[in-house]
């Protein structure tokens, strides 16, 4: 995960200033392949906040689907600061994930 991780990681930092890009708030979601719906294809959050499978959404690039209550459990149990508006806190559980993930930096 870490080849994959990495390149995305130091693009955002390099450009963002602790907000959330477009891209990260507004996921383009798969078509259907049963029904063809375009972008029909959204992920299906689990009901426990500690049951979500962080690692699917950040490499499948829906966590911009996540709501406010569940970024700011995130940035909660990471030590991210987690007041204040949407985008940085989405930004916050990117960064956040990409460092876990990431277990060599430079």
């Amino acid at each position: 995960f870490e080849e994959d991780v990495k390149p995305l990681y130091r693009r955002v930092q390099e450009y963002e200033s602790d907000r959330a890009s477009d891209s990260l708030l507004n996921p383009k979601y798969r078509d259907c392949p049963s029904c063809g719906l375009q972008r029909g294809m959204r992920p299906v959050v689990a009901q426990r906040k500690r049951d979500i499978n962080w690692l699917f959404m950040l490499l499948d690039g829906t966590l911009g689907c996540l709501n406010m209550k569940i970024l700011a459990y995130f940035c909660r149990r990471n030590g991210c600061h987690s007041t204040g508006a949407r985008d940085r806190k989405l930004y916050y559980a990117f960064t956040g994930l990409c460092v876990q993930l990431m277990r060599n930096q430079e």
